[in-house]
């Protein structure tokens, strides 16, 4: 996908939704129409990768001009990360604070999967316990 992150023009709190028409566009529009949103994204330096970031600036969107959410409550949210290093609650943070803009915006946590020590793709294929916890997360929504 090729998109931008949020330009702070504010255009979104009277036309109610983002003026930047790129191919993040679609997506915005998807998670407001979902029941439930699984979000991912590899764990760099403590923090989410640099696009994801720039797709969650842009659900600034999802916020009217009192600062209150326009999505329907009640969806649900899964929270995916992936790091390469084994240290686990030295990353924990940034899942953690994207839940609470999730939870601002009115989703409800169905689950934060975190992968670490996942230096390669399958990685995760060995760990039992994460492909149990997904099915178990998955199921709930």
């Amino acid at each position: 996908m090729c998109y931008s992150g949020c330009q702070g023009c504010n255009y979104c709190k009277s036309a109610e939704e983002c003026k930047i028409d790129d191919d993040l566009s679609g997506l915005l529009e998807d998670i407001r129409e979902a029941d439930a949103v699984v979000f991912g994204s590899p764990i760099y330096f403590n923090l989410f990768s640099g696009q994801f970031k720039l797709m969650e600036d842009r659900m600034y969107s999802f916020i009217d001009s009192g600062f209150r959410s326009r999505l329907a409550p009640g969806k649900k949210a899964v929270i995916v990360t992936s790091q390469g290093n084994p240290e686990g609650p030295a990353f924990e943070k940034a899942a953690d604070d994207f839940a609470e803009v999730l939870r601002f915006l009115g989703f409800e946590m169905a689950g934060i999967i975190r992968m670490v020590d996942g230096g390669s793709p399958d990685a995760v294929l060995s760990r039992r316990d994460l492909l149990d916890q997904a099915r178990s997360v998955g199921s709930s929504l």
